[in-house]
């Protein structure tokens, strides 16, 4: 005689095969952060909690922190999903009183398990800094730097009795640079000169202007608007730029050898490689030369093509026969950080779509999976 399983049991053992698989890709793993207090007073009590979490809970230091020194803390076990919605802080001092009283301790952190936690000294523009490392004399220079030490007679920022100076400025200097937009920016770069004057650009084109100014009423650098004269936010944030009003920038150093002229520095350089590059370790090269049409495989009768001006946007087209080519989508480029020869090309016609883009020989690109272009005008 035949045995019979009931459908509603192998039902459930099926709902347990999938639970347990579902979970084997959210495994929970310990997580720890260690904290640098560099606040230039005591640091007596640190709590931290995920963004997903409703408490606090408990003090994470089990001994006051003075200025410079270190803790390890073991934050427990949290899947990459949970650390991917970032965490929240709240630090006092042996009063009980915040460290920094303007911090909002609803102020959204990322983290990954490992992570350094610098917390800054006040009146920096910069509550902490998230580092994989800490070298104290890099950030002895960091902070230094963002102060003004022009000869203005105050003496020594970070007096060794705590606090500051109260004429202690942020040095706007500290902000310069070419800042170039995440993927998910809607603006390309925004360039600030060391005295604080600033430039937003997208697809090329200059769309905003402005300076900084140091508030000292809530201790942070606001960018000013040419505009409007409205104010936001602005701040480093570990390698990041933030601002309230255009989002995050990565930085661009050496970007400057990028954005130049015929017969500039660019092409009369003797820098190694082929190509002169803000990372030419990455054999990237500034997207303007990539300037042209570029046909599908080759083929000038192709249905879609690529044109690239001369200031490194794009526009995607496609073409039926017998019709007019349509532009089905266009942006402007960014680099990739970590993979040599690559780029992406950003939308600015559809949130959030981004193409890889990889150099495969100089006058041929791989673009995303639709495969290679052919550079033929």
């Amino acid at each position: 005689m035949k045995r019979k399983t009931p459908v509603l049991c192998l039902l459930a053992a099926a709902l347990v095969g999938l639970a347990l698989l579902a979970g084997c890709g959210a495994k929970a793993q310990p997580v720890h952060i260690t904290v640098v207090n560099r606040t230039t007073l005591p640091l007596a009590d640190l709590r931290i909690k995920l963004v997903s979490e409703e408490d606090f809970g408990e003090n994470r230091l089990e001994t006051t922190l003075q200025e410079g020194e270190t803790a390890s803390i073991q934050l427990g076990q949290y899947t990459q999903a949970q650390l991917d919605g970032g965490c929240n802080l709240q630090f006092y001092d042996e009063t009980g009183e915040p460290v920094y009283p303007e911090y909002d301790p609803d102020t959204v952190t990322l983290m990954e398990s490992g992570n350094v936690f610098i917390l800054a000294p006040p009146n920096l523009g910069v509550t902490l800094f998230v580092d994989s490392s800490y070298d104290p004399a890099a950030y002895d220079e960091k902070i230094a730097a963002l102060y003004d030490l022009a000869d203005d007679g105050r003496g020594d920022v970070i007096p060794q009795g705590g606090g500051f100076h109260e004429d202690a400025v942020n040095d706007l200097a500290a902000f310069a640079g070419i800042w170039l937009g995440e993927a998910n920016n809607d603006y390309d770069s925004m360039e600030i000169d060391a005295d604080g004057s600033w430039t937003l650009y997208l697809c090329g084109e200059a769309v905003d202007s402005g300076s900084l100014c140091y508030e000292p009423e809530w201790e942070a650098v606001y960018a000013y608007s040419d505009l409007d004269d409205s104010g936001s936010r602005i701040a480093l944030e570990g390698s990041q730029l933030y601002t309230a009003a255009y989002g995050y920038f990565n930085s661009g150093e050496g970007m400057e050898y990028l954005w130049y002229a015929p017969g500039s520095l660019a092409e009369s350089s003797e820098a190694s490689g082929s190509y002169w590059s803000w990372d030419s370790s990455l054999f990237q090269r500034n997207v303007a030369e990539f300037e042209g049409v570029w046909y599908y495989e080759g083929d000038l009768s192709a249905e879609t093509y690529i044109v690239i001006d001369g200031h490194g946007s794009w526009s995607y087209y496609q073409r039926a026969p017998g019709a007019e080519s349509e532009e089905m989508d266009c942006g402007t480029f960014s680099y990739s950080t970590d993979e040599a020869s690559t780029y992406y090309a950003d939308s600015t016609m559809y949130d959030g779509v981004s193409y890889k883009v990889f150099e495969l020989d100089e006058d041929i690109l791989v673009w995303g999976n639709e495969g290679s272009y052919y550079l033929m005008e």
